[in-house]
């Protein structure tokens, strides 16, 4: 065990560099609802969680995790960390003995470490590690049980009974191992059988049990499923191919190559009767069918998320089928299974479910600026619909350990909620009121406009699409607070088109600089949020917010890297921006594809004005469609951001695409480049020619 117990060492430090990342990812729907439901009493999970059509083992564990550890996205995803590694640790044993090898243990341990899908669901705060972990130690307990020590009976009940309650799709480990026993009856003696019957009755009646229990609360998803058996299979392959994507297309051939060279390897296994090989078969074969078939009574939207549970199992039989063909016939097998690896390597780099989600701040200043601005007992209310869990998430971090105060109320969403608006508004003299996604929340905007029936508005703020306001009964003499608190950024990165937000006292401005260069100041004449838009043209790098003497940093990342000198001589200076340089990846096109054009624009100093860029393509036959010789264009803001939060010297580059028609003629065609006045539809001249385009190349239509 000692070599298992250095890998595992070794995982966990690979996993807990990606943590590092953990805290930095936007907490989504699914996390928010686990994390908001495990704040309840178990008495309150057991029924929701049923009524969700859910098995409440998950729930339940990180109700007590929570409270060992607080509420925080680091903390609540941690607990998967730990137990998607301790399931890595169990694979490297349960490998060692199907395969017989320790060489074919450390392939599947290695192949295991670099699965999209256990890697992304062992860090979230989910179920599926915990699942994935109990369908392992189920099949590893029953390899062990023929030892005849009670302690691996207890193991295999124990798993046995967690692994569908951890996850339904979990019990699909149980069904596997109950068909190898039936598969292999005549070779076992009545003390096993007595044994093993007690266990699957155990297990029948704990399960059971709970399920009678969930069936009479469950909702019933009025969902639809569009999908055969075809996806589900093609999807399978491709996550034993690439460790997971929903992006199946790209993966087809080579997932269609190694599906052949596991049948074959299977085929091999079954000449030679290898042991458990049967068992081996089934947990590669019978995942995308078992979710199939179960998708008839739980109706999910099929993802690789659900293969996450079976995934590190199914790994172990690729590898047997790969070695059964590497000692038989073929001499490259190693080179197969490195192929596998570096395909999976390759996926964990580019996955886009690892770098798409971050922590955006949508809702968290809205609500420590309420809680900041409202007076001691002053109610505060949510319209927030169908982002409730993300709300109370974020209520959770702010007040915990202490319980929400019962001031803090959701706008009601039923039918009834007329009739409930003057218990959860209190009648009182004032109140809070935030919206968040109010389209989802107040669709007819019924709700908003009794409150503004009821109430006068004292003020209001938006942030973003979201917002937040202070409300007076007509005859309050409400004023609006003015405390002099600070709120810092509740993000410490930033990506194109986010906002930094921070919360400023009256008078007090604020201070955007990146380097020596002041990007933006922000001043109100009362306590506000001063909201500070990140645009694609600003380069990566640390960004400093000065408040009051308080400085704060920010990072950009995923935008451009600063260009600090430009290229000369330009090819154009329109006056209020200069085009540096332009590219094009070919001078040949044809009809129906793309073409992307490479423009770099500088700012020689600040400017108001509202202008917008065209890329045109010009043929020398007529076009119908656009009643012209125009075939293609590309109008926009320059590289998406206004010309007037440019700063002087900023040097940025854009790429427009052009979709060429597919009835583009073959011919001759010249491309414009320019500028022009969005206000007045007047295009900017080039000072240097005094013309208002740019005409740059000349191109070629097959």
């Amino acid at each position: 065990m000692k070599w298992i117990f250095i890998a595992s060492c070794i995982v966990l430090f690979g996993f807990s560099l990606r943590v590092s990342k953990l805290e930095q990812q936007a907490i989504w729907w699914d996390e928010a609802w686990s994390i908001t439901l495990s704040e309840r009493s178990f008495p309150e999970i057991t029924p929701i969680i049923a009524r969700d059509a859910h098995p409440p083992l998950y729930q339940w564990v990180l109700h007590l995790w929570i409270r060992l550890t607080g509420i925080t996205e680091f903390a609540a995803r941690y607990f998967s960390v730990l137990v998607g590694t301790l399931t890595l640790a169990v694979v490297l044993a349960l490998a060692k003995r199907l395969l017989r090898s320790i060489e074919g243990a450390w392939l599947t341990g290695i192949l295991v470490a670099l699965s999209v899908v256990s890697i992304n669901w062992s860090q979230e705060a989910r179920m599926y590690a915990l699942g994935a972990l109990w369908g392992t130690l189920v099949v590893y307990a029953y390899l062990r049980v023929g030892e005849r020590l009670n302690r691996w009976w207890l193991l295999l009940l124990f798993a046995s009974i967690c692994a569908p309650m951890s996850q339904y799709l979990s019990g699909f480990a149980v069904v596997v191992v109950n068909l190898d026993v039936l598969f292999t009856l005549r070779q076992r003696d009545r003390n096993f059988l007595g044994k093993w019957f007690a266990v699957i009755g155990t297990t029948g009646i704990i399960v059971g049990g709970w399920i009678v229990y969930a069936l009479r609360l469950a909702t019933r998803n009025p969902r639809t499923t569009d999908h055969d058996l075809i996806y589900p299979l093609q999807l399978w392959a491709v996550t034993l191919v690439n460790g997971g994507s929903n992006f199946i297309e790209q993966f087809i051939l080579p997932a269609f190559v190694l599906v052949i060279l596991i049948f074959v390897g299977f085929v091999v296994l079954l000449l030679k009767r290898q042991p458990k090989s049967l068992l081996l078969i089934m947990l590669v074969t019978l995942p995308p069918f078992f979710v199939w078939a179960i998708n008839f009574v739980l109706v999910l939207p099929l993802s690789d998320r659900y293969y996450a549970l079976y995934a590190p199992l199914a790994i172990i039989g690729v590898v047997a089928a790969l070695m059964a063909l590497w000692h038989r016939w073929l001499t490259r097998v190693p080179l197969i299974i490195a192929g596998i690896g570096l395909l999976m390597f390759g996926s964990m780099a580019t996955y886009r479910d690892w770098d798409a989600r971050y922590f955006r701040d949508d809702y968290a200043s809205m609500i420590r600026a309420v809680d900041i601005l409202a007076n001691e007992g002053e109610r505060v209310n949510f319209i927030s619909g169908e982002r409730y869990p993300l709300v109370e998430y974020y209520l959770r971090r702010l007040y915990y350990p202490a319980p929400i105060p019962d001031i803090v109320r959701g706008v009601p969403s039923g039918d009834d909620w007329r009739d409930l608006m003057p218990t959860v508004t209190g009648n009182a003299e004032s109140l809070w009121l935030i919206f968040i996604e109010r389209i989802l929340g107040d669709r007819d905007g019924a709700r908003e406009t009794w409150l503004r029936e009821n109430y006068q508005v004292i003020t209001e703020t938006s942030v973003d699409y979201n917002g937040f306001g202070l409300y007076g009964l007509p005859e309050s003499a409400i004023d609006y607070p003015n405390p002099q608190i600070v709120l810092p950024p509740v993000i410490t990165e930033v990506r194109p088109m986010d906002w930094i937000r921070v919360g400023v006292p009256a008078a007090i401005p604020a201070t955007l600089r990146y380097g020596e260069i002041e990007v933006a100041t922000v001043t109100s004449e009362r306590w506000d949020l001063a909201q500070f838009r990140m645009y694609p043209a600003y380069p990566n790098g640390e960004y400093q917010l000065l408040v009051d003497n308080q400085l704060f940093t920010v990072t950009m990342t995923h935008s451009q890297t600063a260009i600090a000198t430009m290229t000369t001589p330009i090819v154009a200076d329109f006056g209020d921006m200069q085009l540096v340089s332009l590219d094009l990846p070919s001078r040949e096109m044809s009809g129906g594809q793309t073409l992307p054009v490479t423009l770099v624009w500088h700012t020689p100093q600040r400017s108001n004005r509202d202008v917008r860029v065209f890329v045109h393509l010009v043929g020398e036959e007529w076009n119908n469609a656009s009643n012209s010789f125009l075939w293609a264009q590309s109008d926009g803001l320059p590289v998406e951001t206004p010309l007037n939060v440019w700063w002087e010297g900023l040097i940025a580059h854009e790429t427009r695409i052009l979709q060429l028609p597919d009835n583009l003629p073959s011919g001759m065609y010249r491309l414009y480049v320019g500028l022009y006045d969005a206000v007045t539809n007047e295009r900017l001249t080039d000072v240097q020619t005094g013309s208002d385009y740019v005409a740059f190349a000349t191109l070629q239509a097959k």
